[in-house]
């Protein structure tokens, strides 16, 4: 018998065994409509904007729903982070960053990153049954919100172009504009890849941080979620910049 209470509480983490109680889309609505308001506000300003109260429990969950996709800090106050502003407000007009953002938005969630990727290197097909009840087994989804888990994972993954939907079943997108090992030009997210005598190297400054990596070959997926990571807690620590320069070239 799954524990309500420790089960509402998982629910509200946004790393490990939580989940967004909205999907993507319907959190970068929020963004929008909160954005009329500016990049930060307190917390009344923001539910008012978006036409809530700020002591209801609904408001609580769509403000962990949007933590879950990395658009907004934690805090007291709301603040939204270096990629919702790019998805509210790209300063390039590549409709490949634009979809590796959205794509960063849905892995920045945990429980739907590892089903995604757990489907993506098996069969690279599911159905919204099998991934209500991988939630419910492997991330303390309780029974009652396993429906909502599954169906706000298949239409995040859809609107990021990570996946294919048609009615239950679902389907791993195979295309060079998802994020994956082979491709070479994919991180998008703060700063870039730009090519040095044959060399690839990111590299991105906030306020009072410089971060620079260096390789002699395209990042791969892991290194690249290590790196968001790594300026997260920069961006956490330090603060972030409203300028962000890096662009993604291949020598």
């Amino acid at each position: 018998m799954v524990n309500k209470e420790s089960s509402s509480s998982s629910e509200r983490k946004t790393k490990g065994g939580g989940f967004p109680s909205v999907n993507l889309e319907e959190a970068l609505e929020l963004i929008k409509k909160g954005s009329s308001a500016g990049w930060e506000m307190s917390k009344e300003t923001f539910a008012g904007a978006i036409g809530s109260s700020s002591n209801s429990g609904p408001f609580l969950a769509k403000l962990a729903a949007l933590r879950d996709f990395g658009l907004i800090e934690r805090g007291d106050r709301i603040r939204f982070t270096a990629l919702a502003k790019e998805l509210i407000a790209p300063i390039s007009d590549d409709p490949q960053r634009q979809a590796e953002d959205l794509q960063r938005a849905f892995l920045n969630c945990g429980a739907f990153k590892a089903i995604y990727e757990k489907i993506r290197d098996t069969s690279g097909t599911s159905n919204l049954d099998a991934i209500a009840n991988i939630g419910v087994h492997d991330f303390r989804v309780s029974l009652k919100r396993k429906t909502l888990f599954a169906k706000n994972l298949a239409a995040s993954a859809i609107f990021a172009n990570l996946m294919n939907g048609e009615g239950n079943q679902l389907s791993i997108v195979r295309s060079e504009k998802v994020l994956n090992d082979n491709q070479e030009s994919s991180l998008q997210h703060h700063g870039g890849v730009r090519g040095i005598k044959g060399a690839f190297q990111f590299k991105d400054v906030g306020q009072n941080w410089e971060l620079i990596v260096s390789t002699n070959r395209p990042l791969n997926v892991k290194a690249r979620e290590k790196i968001f990571e790594l300026i997260n807690e920069l961006e956490a620590t330090y603060g972030t910049s409203d300028e962000q320069t890096s662009e993604i070239k291949k020598s």
